[in-house]
């Protein structure tokens, strides 16, 4: 059952709809830029984006994070880096091997009990088989 609190319909929080209009703007910048890496037959979560953003757009970014701005862009990996004048993004193969648990692409790990898996699916794992954070 979901019991986190969210506003009501009838409580307009302003900051909290800039916040998500900024969000989706990134968004639909990183989705045009992801439309011709998908047509050469690849999946989006084998893409890493670069985005060049213009500092007060650069400071939005890194408080939402690279890992969540990943899963919003449905990627596995965001760097955000300087840029002048407008955002613009830019779409690559993303480097490393796809855990077979999220089929995001990462670095690996060290882990010897799930050798396979990306950093926070181990971390996803140990909650599960465990109990512990």
């Amino acid at each position: 059952m979901h019991l986190a609190s969210l506003p009501s319909a009838d409580e307009p929080d302003g900051a909290l709809a800039e916040e998500v209009t900024r969000l989706l703007r990134l968004r639909d910048l990183v989705l045009k830029q992801l439309e011709p890496f998908r047509v050469k037959k690849h999946h989006p979560l084998d893409a890493r984006v670069l985005l060049h953003l213009p500092e007060a757009e650069r400071g939005f970014a890194q408080d939402y994070g690279t890992g969540n701005l990943a899963d919003l862009f449905i990627v596995s990996a965001v760097e955000i880096l300087p840029g002048s004048g407008e955002a613009t993004a830019e779409v690559s193969e993303a480097p490393g091997v796809k855990c077979p648990r999220c089929w995001k692409r990462s670095p690996g790990t060290s882990d010897p009990r799930h050798p396979d898996l990306c950093p926070r699916c181990c971390a996803a794992l140990d909650v599960i088989e465990g109990g512990r954070a």
